[in-house]
């Protein structure tokens, strides 16, 4: 009995440790392989001839959410839970509104936006108005915007400002420089207390005509053109986080609003071609090979003016 017993133990010692691994793996680890090659790109809001639409996923049917394209929209913000979007109406003013379309408020009491976002937590719309901040929601805790090296005499122009998820600021402004003439400057503070400032660009000629903080990875994107009669920007950098050095997108495709996210190394914009007449709203690939290359929709405008795309 004993002999027989010890033959078994040793039987199942050896098919413990020889037995092979499965070949197989389980479907979740399949999807989440998947997921990662092929991420969904999702919560994207754009205006299109003066309406506004919302994707809740990329590859979906766009739903429009106003009906009254004889009023003027632009700069669209959609919040980073994707339940509310704010846009511009004709006199500047921020309009919320729900993903349904429903109006939730219009503030009134700001108007001449220039620019505008939501803060990370989605609980306040931060905006720049006559070169100033100002915030609908909790007040956020921010460093100062200065003016190294500008003159006394000169009034620098303040035109974009983006917070970071970290309360980082970014802010582009023109001024006059003895040395050069007129430029556009690009200023980075991280939100350490320091209000130390750090000059990422310092252009003549090619304008600075975007400016904005990436969801998730807060890289830092600016967008430059030559012409003051559009919002095509013929080059666009992207700064990493704390980095001083860019990537840069530049080819004969003129990008609107673009957002590129090196962790999905997507970026979500519209776009011109070359020849086109119209704008396409894409979600390109960038260095993969051209695996999930492109999701296209393409939509004719009358004015180069009237797409607006966000994407958080």
């Amino acid at each position: 009995m004993k002999r027989r017993l010890h033959i078994f133990l040793v039987l199942a010692f050896i098919f413990v440790h020889c037995k092979k691994e499965s070949p197989f793996v389980s479907k979740d680890v399949i999807d989440k392989i998947e997921a990662k090659k092929n991420p969904t790109i999702g919560n994207v809001a754009f205006i299109l001839e003066n309406d506004v639409y919302y994707l809740k996923t990329f590859n979906g049917i766009p739903k429009q959410l106003t009906f009254s394209s004889t009023t003027e929209k632009k700069e669209i913000r959609v919040t980073h839970k994707g339940d509310k979007l704010a846009y511009l109406n004709s006199s500047g003013t921020p309009v919320i509104i729900d993903t349904l379309g429903n109006t939730l408020n219009t503030l009134f009491q700001f108007t001449n936006v220039q620019s505008m976002d939501w803060s990370q937590d989605d609980q306040t719309l931060y905006m720049l108005i006559d070169g100033k901040i100002n915030f609908f929601g909790p007040a956020m805790n921010i460093p100062s915007i200065t003016y190294s090296g500008v003159p006394s005499n000169m009034s620098p122009d303040l035109h974009l400002i983006s917070i970071s998820s970290n309360n980082d600021l970014a802010y582009s402004y023109t001024s006059f420089d003895p040395e050069i003439g007129y430029v556009y400057k690009v200023v980075f503070k991280k939100n350490d207390n320091t209000n130390k400032e750090q000059e990422l660009a310092k252009v003549r000629g090619d304008k600075v005509k975007y400016l904005t903080f990436v969801n998730t990875t807060n890289e830092l994107m600016v967008g430059y053109d030559y012409y003051d009669h559009n919002r095509e920007l013929s080059k666009v950098e992207v700064y990493p986080y704390l980095g001083i050095y860019p990537s840069v997108f530049e080819s004969s495709e003129e990008y609107v609003d673009p957002i590129y996210r090196s962790d999905l190394q997507y970026m979500v914009s519209a776009y011109r071609g070359a020849s086109s007449e119209s704008f396409i709203l894409s979600a390109i690939r960038f260095f993969q090979n051209n695996e999930g290359n492109y999701y296209m929709n393409k939509y004719s405008v009358t004015n180069s003016n009237k797409i607006y795309v966000n994407w958080k």
